[in-house]
């Protein structure tokens, strides 16, 4: 089938428009479908293709790989293509418009580098570099990802071809056994080559081994528990043994993050992570079983107060209010309360993903609300609803018209 995708988790889909704050209807105009289409989706009845898996994941706000089922992303470059929504011919054209005709770029080539079978253009040192340079800008990721995926498509083949094959569209396979991260990147700066050896890290040399690894999706009321503002969040165990915790955090960025657990299966120490290598979960869940990763030691178990100075201006704080778990913050200028952000709860219960922002004082912080700027708002459908906390906080603050653009530091979010 021309465009297959790995098997779309109609769980997973339902979770994540749920989490967006998008019915049915409004996902469907997003992705340019009907309500139809979307329930036979959640339905698992129908499998999209990768341009439209592409699609809902951008339109819920979550990668292609937390959408599919658990392991069906292939690894390497063959999951970096279909992360990126494109299908083989597509990808093959946007490497012809980036590459010099020397170097081939039909689909044919594509299909068979993705198998692990490197063209023979390809291996002059000066034509690889241009190719990965190639592919980052194609698949509009990181450097760094696609030297990682490069390493992990192209090791360990025989004469008879590779150990990581894809169909003719790279729908699915088996990953391989787990490997450390600093393992799978082999161009990181100030690698060098040692005699006898293929390259030398300025890490540790740790060897690819085997482990049972898995995760566990916390529930919403266990997630809150934790106070972190976290989109969604999960428990990581090696074998019978809780190794730790990652999540996506909700700020206008939503990056991942994570921590160890301690010995009461609590929150300890945060994983001190790269903007550029952690870019996804599962860069996070190995840098949580590296056992000589880089940690911080402080605790992470919610804030009482944040500083906002930098994002709304001096004398700006943010300060919990309540529990953790009530997502409530007062907005104070110089020791005065000004308003108040918190998560929205709808009638029929349950916690939303936007923010209110409401004005008010110290007697009634909660006294008028703020209506969200068309840059801003949560979702395509609400007016009042703000995509993050410090969004909300700076729109308490400033007072900012509705066709007024972000903040320098919330935008390309």
């Amino acid at each position: 089938m021309r465009g297959a995708a790995p098997p779309l988790d109609p769980d997973a889909l339902k979770d994540a428009r749920l989490g967006a704050g998008l019915s049915q209807d409004a996902l469907a105009r997003a992705v340019g479908t009907d309500r139809r289409q979307i329930i036979r989706y959640e339905n698992g009845e129908e499998r999209p293709e990768i341009a439209r898996l592409a699609a809902l994941a951008r339109a819920c706000g979550v990668s292609v790989e937390e959408l599919v089922v658990e392991g069906s992303l292939p690894t390497g470059l063959a999951g970096l293509r279909i992360g990126a929504g494109m299908t083989m011919a597509a990808a093959a054209a946007a490497l012809t418009d980036r590459l010099h005709q020397d170097i081939a770029t039909n689909r044919a080539s594509l299909s068979y580098a993705e198998r692990g079978r490197l063209p023979l253009s390809w291996r002059p040192p000066n034509a690889m570099m241009r190719v990965r340079g190639a592919l980052a800008d194609a698949y509009n990721v990181e450097f760094a990802l696609v030297a990682r995926a490069w390493r992990v498509t192209f090791e360990g083949q025989g004469e008879s071809g590779s150990q990581n094959p894809t169909s003719d569209e790279g729908a699915t396979q088996t990953p391989p056994p787990w490997r450390s991260m600093l393992d799978a990147v082999p161009d990181l700066p100030g690698a060098r080559r040692e005699p006898g050896a293929d390259v030398g890290l300025p890490f540790e040399d740790e060897q690819p081994q085997e482990r049972d690894s898995r995760l566990e999706l916390l529930s919403p009321q266990e997630r809150d528990a934790f106070g972190l503002d976290a989109i969604r969040m999960w428990r990581v165990r090696l074998g019978d043994r809780l190794v730790g915790f990652v999540w996506r955090t909700d700020d206008v960025r939503q990056k991942w993050a994570g921590a160890r657990a301690d010995a009461r299966g609590q929150l300890g120490a945060i994983a001190s992570l790269s903007p550029t290598l952690h870019r996804t979960r599962q860069s996070v869940v190995e840098h949580l079983l590296d056992p000589d990763a880089d940690f911080f030691t402080a605790p992470c178990t919610g804030q009482v107060e944040v500083d906002m100075s930098a994002r709304i201006g001096p004398g700006w704080v943010l300060r919990r209010q309540g529990e953790a778990v009530d997502h409530t913050w007062l907005l104070v200028h110089q020791g005065r309360v000004q308003g108040m952000v918190r998560r929205y709860r709808p009638r029929g219960g349950g916690l939303s993903w936007g923010w209110e922002a409401l004005l008010g004082t110290d007697e009634n912080p909660g006294r008028v609300r703020r209506p969200a700027t068309s840059a801003a708002k949560y979702g395509r459908t609400s007016n009042f609803l703000w995509r993050s906390r410090d969004l909300a906080a700076w729109g308490v603050a400033t007072n900012p018209a509705h066709g007024q653009p972000n903040p320098k530091w919330a935008r390309g979010t």
